[in-house]
């Protein structure tokens, strides 16, 4: 269960980050 919520947590991390990234460079967009 432990395990699940970090795994979890790292997933929003990640995906928060490549948000960040879009709204700061929208142009500059390699993916």
């Amino acid at each position: 269960m432990l395990q699940k919520k970090i795994i979890f947590e790292g997933i929003y991390m990640i995906f928060d980050f490549f948000l960040l990234e879009a709204a700061l460079k929208p142009k500059s967009r390699i993916y």
